[in-house]
This record gives structure tokens, C-alpha cells and sequence, in this order.
């Protein structure tokens, strides 16, 4: 392959790690976890944000937003990747309720991704996701808000979403510090 494209291993590295996140984010899209809670038919808590946090504290903050925006950029080109296997053309998407919680993604995964570069222990790395979680929420339920109500947002929005994102946060925190320390002790032994 190298004769063909001389492509660095750590490029195509790079880009399979931003597709992988993608492919993650996508497939977080489908599974509810929570799906039976009485407001779960508004904004539906996948494990989307598992998949953004955690591939953006893997991934670095440019590479972690740029891997949302390609998420977003599928979306919007009609490729099915959001909740129920959905694409929303770009007319739909400025109509779509959830459509600030898609958009917070993209500083979401920066802010992970700059973070966990910070805050390395994990205890740093579940407050990186909580924080990340708060990025999300706080476009999300702004949007949502304009769509619907303020009450509307803050109960079906915002509150609901509260009971998975500390699960999810946990789950994050230990999958990217397990993968670190699985990677130091390859590289070490290596």
C-alpha cells in the first residue's frame, strides 16, 4: 500500500482513529440504556456522549472535534448515523430540537481532548466527562428550549439526561484510563 499512497503510519492511524470514534458516536446513537424513563421520547439518552468524551479524550482536542464534525458532516449528507438510524438534511437539521446537543459534540470532544491531557489520573478523567457532559447539556437544552419551552427543556432536556450522565461519565473515565495505562505498559514492554 505504501507504493501505491506513501501515506506516515501515524496518519493513517490518526484517520482510523477519527473514523473509529465516528463509527462509536454512530452506534452510541442506537442504544438507549434508559429508554424506559417517562420522558425518553424527547431527548433520547443514548450513549452518543460515551463514544464523543471518551474518543476525544483519546483522540487530543483537534482530532476529537474534527472526528464530530465528520460525525455531523455524514449526518447532514444524508448518511443515517444519528438516533434511529436518522439523517437530517441541513433544512431539517436547523428544525431539529436535538440539533444543539449534536452541535455541542464538536467543543465537547475538544474540551475533552484538552482536558485529559491535563488531568491524567482517574478521578481528572471522570471530571473531564461530567464537565463534557455540561458542554453538551448546556448547548443542548438552550436549542431545545427555543423549539419547545423553557419548562419543556429543563424537564424532558436537561433533567432527564442527568440519571445516565454520571453512568456514562464513570465509564468513560475508565475506559480511557485503562486503554493509557494497557498503552504505557505495550510501549514499556515493547
Amino acid at each position: 500500500m505504501a507504493l501505491i499512497l506513501p501515506v506516515r503510519r501515524t496518519t493513517m492511524q490518526t484517520m482510523l482513529g477519527i473514523l473509529l470514534v465516528i463509527v462509536a458516536t454512530a452506534l452510541g446513537a442506537q442504544i438507549e440504556p434508559l429508554a424506559a424513563t417517562p420522558f425518553a421520547d424527547a431527548v433520547p439518552g443514548t450513549l452518543q456522549t460515551l463514544a464523543v468524551l471518551a474518543g476525544g479524550a483519546l483522540l487530543g482536542p483537534g482530532r476529537g472535534a474534527l472526528a464530530m464534525l465528520g460525525y455531523l458532516a455524514l449526518g447532514l449528507v444524508g448518511v443515517p448515523v444519528f438516533h434511529d438510524w436518522k439523517a437530517l438534511p441541513p433544512a431539517d437539521f436547523v428544525n431539529y430540537f436535538s440539533a444543539g446537543y449534536l452541535i455541542g459534540f464538536i467543543p465537547a470532544a475538544a474540551f475533552a481532548g484538552w482536558a485529559a491531557q491535563r488531568w491524567r489520573s482517574l478521578l481528572g478523567l471522570l471530571l473531564v466527562m461530567l464537565l463534557g457532559h455540561l458542554i453538551v447539556l448546556g448547548i443542548g437544552a438552550p436549542v431545545f428550549a427555543a423549539w419547545t419551552s423553557i419548562e419543556l427543556a429543563l424537564e424532558r432536556g436537561l433533567i432527564n439526561l442527568l440519571p445516565d450522565m454520571g453512568i456514562k461519565s464513570a465509564l468513560g473515565a475508565l475506559l480511557v484510563y485503562f486503554w493509557r495505562v494497557r498503552r504505557s505498559t505495550s510501549t514499556s514492554s515493547s
